[in-house]
């Protein structure tokens, strides 16, 4: 199918989705969901069916009523009988036990297909391998799959230095190696405009690093902690208040002592709790949840 039809599929899905569903069955098609040779997506099921089966792997509730059902041992499996499958489906807009985020149903630290054919064309494109083939993908890499412009740079240009070389970028050695680089350095000048790189709630502010503050952000699908910023935030900026993608929310601090100043820009996935910093979870001292923002920060556009 044309990469243009591809690309007016996905936005119609975009348009259509409300916070708990995807489109309703009449606007779906055999085409609005990719499935891998030879199951085809069935708009009535929402599945990826062949003559005989559904394929998986399916998230927790479904297993559960699959094994209600009586489906035995195939409940773990990632092919599924119709009958049992379309039963455990149901008719909702995600499968039973996910709940939608930006397009993608999520259970914990996985999303569950079918992908749309955009979707799994940047997954190959990021070399997700067989995984894009499957139901199941890590859901922080599926994230990676939605059109860069979904998100926005921090920056209105480029950062003065490569954030994907060390000792700016994310996993470089630090203290002779003993532990790792937890974020991805944006080098600039001192007071320089930081952007919201998505719509979100400021969750915490607070001092962070050589006389320079933090601010969290919760974007809906991940956490950003934008680290080493000025005390004074952008108007109107405090903790509660939700901004908008490419906003302007607070400003490059002067880090005491260091010659160079810039954004510390860490990301999470948000599954887990607790604190973000965590100093005996070796070699990030950072939560579980902790991701590498490179791919994200290369793709996303400047805001405007």
């Amino acid at each position: 199918m044309p990469q243009k039809i591809y690309n007016l599929l996905f936005l119609l899905i975009l348009l259509s989705c409300g916070d708990s569903s995807r489109e309703s069955d009449a606007e779906e098609t055999a085409d609005s969901y990719f499935c891998p040779t030879p199951f085809l997506f069935n708009p009535g099921s929402k599945l990826c069916e062949s003559d005989t089966e559904a394929l998986g792997p399916f998230p927790g509730a479904m297993t559960s009523k699959c094994i209600e059902l009586g489906g035995g041992e195939s409940c773990q499996t990632a092919r599924w009988t119709l009958s049992i499958a379309r039963t455990a489906r149901g008719n909702s807009g995600c499968p039973p036990g996910t709940t939608l985020h930006n397009n993608l149903c999520k259970e914990g630290p996985h999303a569950y297909g079918p992908f749309t054919p955009m979707h799994v064309s940047a997954c190959r494109a990021r070399g997700g391998g067989l995984t894009c083939d499957s139901m199941r993908w890590d859901f922080d890499f599926a994230l990676q799959t939605r059109p860069p412009d979904a998100f926005t740079f921090p920056f209105g240009g480029p950062a003065l230095a490569s954030y994907t070389e060390p000792p700016r970028s994310f996993g470089s050695c630090r203290d002779n190696c003993t532990r790792r680089h937890a974020a991805a350095d944006l080098y600039a000048t001192t007071g320089t405009l930081v952007h919201a790189v998505g719509d979100g709630e400021i969750i915490d502010f607070y001092e962070f690093y050589l006389g320079t503050y933090a601010l969290v952000i919760d974007h809906g699908d991940f956490i950003v902690r934008y680290g080493e910023v000025t005390q004074n935030l952008a108007p109107g900026i405090r903790v509660g208040v939700r901004v908008q993608r490419g906003q302007g929310i607070a400003y490059v601090g002067r880090l005491i002592g260091l010659d160079q100043d810039m954004l510390h820009f860490e990301r999470f996935a948000g599954w887990a709790q607790g604190p973000l910093t965590v100093y005996d979870d070796s070699p990030y001292q950072r939560r579980q949840d902790l991701v590498d923002p490179t791919a994200d920060l290369i793709a996303w556009k400047y805001p405007r």
